[in-house]
């Protein structure tokens, strides 16, 4: 088991620090690397964390929820999708498909959900590159942790991290890390990867901004016995990480010509979220104040439309709890978080490209299902071209949305390819 939950096992940041690490990293970088090691001790470590059944995943979700004041069980629901993809026949895969190198790849990471930015550290390490690590202050625990348990695992693979804390303000750190770092990795808002210190390009590394995500399905596939089977594995989707990452879906599309299925589907969908909210994922104990601001404007929008005379339907739970709106007429509209969802439905796949048309090029991932044995073939590939061009990224069954594989090119896949043999 981990010992402790500190922040940094060593000294504290600075720039001489730094530069003893970078120099600790590329020493690492010439001792000789065995990538079938490495992938077994990077999936280890993945299902560790992942689990509250595990010492060290129990310990570092109890760490994060009693920060984040989120609930242990959403956490490990959260972290065990998050990590589902990382097996050892994955890994070792990505391994071979990818060049030789050696360097010292930086993260710049972001505060929004634990582990976020997890799928590129593990194709650096898995690549036979270098970590160099600077976490959130918002969220410090998660990969000292995964540091942590790699070192009991494989000490000569955790000898290729490096990982630090310090707030974005220092900015003379930051400059240290990236002077000392081959290439950069960033995420963040589109503020912060515009600022001019964390700016980056195609040779110097990759930045990943603001994108989201969301649902499109036909009410084919929502028949009879066949709206469970999508009904339970979307409402995970959009509980995991409280619907704070890119791969959290904010608005859902129902195809139809009456909108009474999306609507009928909007009232499921609110009795699944309450019944989760009070019994096994409970919502956040405590929000920030912008955060419940936010929500609340959502729901007064969405009330006082709905006095007007407009198609908008809300359900709503205790702040903080869960928020869904029926809004017939919508184009896609981003949800402030914490289990707030938008569902409309949509004629064909023109009127579901004109919905679709605001978030064009920011779109991560989309939840798709149909219903072969009904949908036609013609009306099926439509709408997945409609999906294509809007840039996602992922495309994939419900409930599989915050479990993108090893290999998934995660904002374009700038990233990946620079990785890859055949960049």
């Amino acid at each position: 088991m981990v010992e402790s939950l500190l922040e940094n096992d060593g000294p504290p940041a600075s720039g001489a620090v730094i530069i003893a690490a970078a120099a600790r990293l590329r020493a690492a970088l010439e001792r000789p690397f065995q990538a079938e090691v490495a992938a077994a001790a990077l999936a280890e470590a993945c299902r560790r964390l992942s689990s509250t059944g595990d010492a060290d995943g129990g310990a570092t979700i109890a760490a994060i929820a009693r920060r984040w004041g989120w609930s242990e069980p959403v956490l490990e629901l959260s972290l065990r999708a998050l990590c589902e993809p990382m097996k050892y026949e994955a890994l070792r895969e990505l391994a071979r498909k990818t060049r030789a190198g050696r360097e010292i790849i930086g993260f710049i990471m972001a505060g929004n959900i634990p582990g976020v930015g997890l799928h590129e550290v593990m194709a650096t390490l898995i690549a036979g590159r270098t970590a160099m690590i600077k976490t959130a202050a918002s969220e410090p625990v998660f990969f000292h942790q995964l540091a942590a348990v790699l070192k009991a695992i494989a000490p000569e693979l955790a000898a290729r991290m490096a990982v630090f804390t310090w707030a974005r303000e220092d900015a003379s750190l930051t400059s240290a890390l990236r002077e000392a770092c081959d290439r950069i990795v960033v995420f963040g808002d589109d503020e912060t990867i515009r600022q001019p210190l964390l700016r980056v390009n195609a040779a110097s590394g990759a930045g990943f901004g603001a994108r989201v995500s969301g649902a499109v399905m036909t009410a084919a596939a929502l028949r009879g016995s066949r709206r469970g089977s999508v009904l339970h594995p979307l409402t995970f989707d959009i509980i995991a990480f409280e619907q704070r990452g890119c791969l959290s879906p904010h608005h859902i599309f129902i195809g139809e010509t009456g909108g009474l299925v999306a609507e009928d589907f909007a009232a499921s969908l609110a009795a699944q979220l309450e019944a989760y909210a009070e019994d096994a994922l409970p919502s956040p104990s405590r929000l920030a104040l912008e955060d419940a601001a936010a929500i609340r404007r959502v729901r007064e929008r969405a009330r006082w439309r709905a006095i007007g005379g407009q198609a908008v339907r809300l359900w709503e739970g205790p702040i903080p709890g869960w928020t869904v709106i029926y809004d017939r007429d919508a184009a896609f509209t981003q949800a402030p978080g914490f289990r707030t969802v938008c569902i409309s439905p949509f004629r064909d796949a023109a009127d579901l490209a004109r919905r679709l048309a605001p978030v064009a090029g920011r779109v991560e991932a989309m939840a798709f299902k149909t219903e072969p044995t009904i949908d036609s073939k013609e009306f099926i590939g439509a709408l997945r071209e409609v999906l294509e061009r809007t840039g996602a990224t992922y495309i994939c069954e419900p409930g599989r949305m915050q479990s993108p594989p090893i290999d998934w090119f995660h904002g374009g896949g700038a990233f990946l390819r620079r990785l890859f043999e055949t960049e």
